[in-house]
């Protein structure tokens, strides 16, 4: 039901032929229009297909797209869409001002079945919610989408795509998901937590004390301090993740624009060690002109780091600063 109409707009599954997961999916700069007529009234199906054709943040296109699409309307003008018009040209909008994200409603779970919410987690099972503090990063790492997402929408619009929520906000939505979700376990999903002040951190702890239900963090080596993690331990912090993403320091802060040091990155981790945060190691495989001998750097320096897991993955280069370096 996703394969077939995703496929049309231009995305690839592989291995091909292949229906069943795991499934890697590629998708495409130029998504091309399609009408689908869903006959088995499937949500799931539905927002495939709409997101696959978003250009922009949904929260601006949605409703504006379906109130010209109800009335028959020209979808010129709108900002945030691909489309193609009358000809089979495909008219590229451009993006609207960014969303004031304090503003935004909040995530409703209603639409969503419970045991969408059921996550493992170090053995364990919880009902597990993300709560979103940033948007977009801040950082020039070049195997993330946030550069090209700071830099589009800083030509489009004149500002970052990248910005922060209020504590008092994000307090909101946390016990919303404890009040009436019965969260278990909180998920704070930004890509570097420690954009934060060290005062909205203490703000942060502050609030959190009479909460203390188990989180993740992920964050940076660079921004790790012993005050940081006492404070987040003692509010009930159950684990950090750390990118370390390359073993090599040179080809690391080169190609990936990470520039801490090894040495920094052994430190990091020995202090949420001392802390007795549970820590996970992010590595990335398979990156451009990787030889074995770097790949054993990276194999190398994580026998030197202390954690309890670590993880090895391949990614995806499309929307990112490499995929134009090497035209991927």
């Amino acid at each position: 039901r996703i394969i077939e109409p995703l496929s049309k707009i231009g995305c690839t599954f592989y291995p091909k032929g292949k229906t069943t997961l795991p499934l890697t999916i590629e998708g495409t700069s130029m998504p091309l229009a399609q009408k689908h007529n869903e006959t088995l009234g499937s949500a799931q199906v539905k927002s495939a297909i709409l997101l696959a054709g978003l250009g922009a943040e949904g929260e601006t296109v949605i409703v504006p797209l379906v109130k010209r699409i109800i009335q028959g309307e020209n979808l010129k003008g709108l900002p945030n869409i691909w489309y193609k018009d009358k000809t089979g040209d495909i008219v590229r909008a451009p993006l609207s001002p960014i969303i004031d994200i304090d503003k935004l409603p909040r995530f409703n779970v209603a639409p969503y079945e419970e045991s969408r919410f059921w996550r493992a987690m170090s053995g364990e099972v919880y009902k597990m919610f993300p709560v979103e503090t940033h948007r977009g990063c801040p950082l020039k790492c070049t195997f993330c989408n946030s550069p090209l997402q700071n830099e589009t929408y800083k030509e489009q619009t004149g500002t970052t795509y990248f910005r922060g929520r209020k504590i008092s906000e994000v307090m909101k939505d946390i016990k919303y998901f404890i009040e009436e979700c019965g969260a278990e376990y909180l998920f704070f999903w930004a890509d570097h937590f420690f954009t934060y002040s060290k005062k909205e951190i203490d703000e942060f702890c502050e609030m959190y004390t009479d909460i203390k239900l188990p989180f993740l963090i992920q964050t940076r080596a660079e921004t790790m301090t012993p005050y940081r993690a006492k404070k987040l331990k003692e509010v009930g912090c159950h684990r950090m993740s750390l990118g370390l993403e390359h073993g090599n320091f040179e080809y690391r802060k080169k190609l990936l624009k990470k520039g801490f040091s090894n040495y920094l990155m052994i430190n990091a981790t020995k202090k949420i060690s001392e802390a007795d945060i549970p820590l996970t190691i992010n590595n990335i495989i398979g990156l451009p002109d990787e030889t074995r001998e770097l790949i054993f750097d990276t194999i190398n320096l994580n026998r030197l780091l202390i954690f309890d897991t670590n993880n090895c993955q391949q990614i995806i280069l499309a929307k990112t600063i490499l995929n134009k370096i090497y035209n991927y």
